[in-house]
């Protein structure tokens, strides 16, 4: 059984994010909490690279609750570009500034402004990332982890690209999952000393399902509405421990549509008139 339930009140409310955030180019050490501050922010970004809005937006459409704002908007403001395959802007800042004017209780809210680098807003238009992602904040907010809110943004872009597909089957290798994790690989990987004294640092495709996508999967089924979306293994057959997986599939299947409490109760009294004009009892 699936329980969700939810502190805030539904908003029905969409944003549109870069797709680039599905491919890789993220911001480096964010926390979970701060990662989807981050993406509504960048959301909110008009096409001069501005953003101009108020702290409860923020607060509701993240899902986020912040006491400290100054504190909280810090490793944001410093997190700096990390792209996974490797590009010139790598360590850039993403934002030139970010600035917090306190508001006053009961009289007027904060307000948080910024500017996108340049650097940044050159990789978000480069054509091989230019575009954006439709997502459902109410469903965004739910999500608890870094890697769930990655894997959700690329979901969401698959559903978008097939939006009458009843299955999408997502196969990744672990190139695949370096390219959408990225930086947040590192929590994955495996260090090996080599003679020389140099550190060898290598990924491979169960340690990074294990530690990284597994729990994402689950985090996004646990937020996304729907949808079923389900993780399968391609270990080649018979193989025991210690032998390379071949691939993993991701896959995202429509639920069939449920009925509302208004049309189970319409049912129930169509079922009850019709067994009083057969003359037996109802079941």
């Amino acid at each position: 059984m699936l329980v969700r339930s939810d502190a805030r009140q539904a908003t029905g409310a969409k944003l549109q994010v870069p797709r680039a955030l599905a491919h890789g180019v993220l911001p480096s050490g964010l926390t979970a909490p701060a990662l989807r501050a981050f993406v509504v922010m960048l959301a909110s970004a008009d096409d001069d690279g501005q953003i101009d809005m108020l702290k409860p937006d923020l607060v509701e459409w993240s899902g986020t609750r912040i006491d400290a704002m100054h504190r909280f908007l810090e490793p944001i403001r410093s997190a700096p570009i990390d792209v996974a395959a490797g590009h010139e802007d790598d360590g850039a800042p993403w934002w030139a500034e970010i600035e917090y004017s306190p508001g006053e209780r009961t009289k007027f809210a904060g307000v948080v402004r910024g500017t996108l680098s340049t650097e940044a807003r050159f990789i978000l238009a480069e054509t091989e990332r230019r575009g954006t992602i439709g997502i459902e904040v109410d469903e965004f907010r739910r999500l608890t982890t870094v890697p769930g809110i990655l894997v959700y943004l690329r979901i969401r872009e698959e559903l978008q690209k097939s939006q009458n597909a009843k299955v999408i089957n997502m196969r990744a290798v672990v190139e695949d999952l370096h390219g959408l994790f990225g930086c947040y690989c590192a929590a994955a990987a495996s260090k090996k000393q080599r003679a020389d004294g140099e550190v060898e640092t290598t990924l491979c495709l169960s340690r990074v399902t294990a530690t990284l996508l597994r729990p994402a999967i689950a985090d996004v089924a646990r937020a996304i509405d729907d949808w079923e979306v389900a993780l399968q293994e391609g270990k080649v057959e018979g193989a025991g421990r210690g032998v390379r997986w071949r691939h993993v599939d991701i896959v995202v299947g429509r639920l069939a549509k449920k009925k509302s409490l208004k049309d189970l109760i319409a049912d129930g009294k169509e079922r009850a008139a019709h067994a009083e004009r057969i003359g037996r009892p109802q079941r």
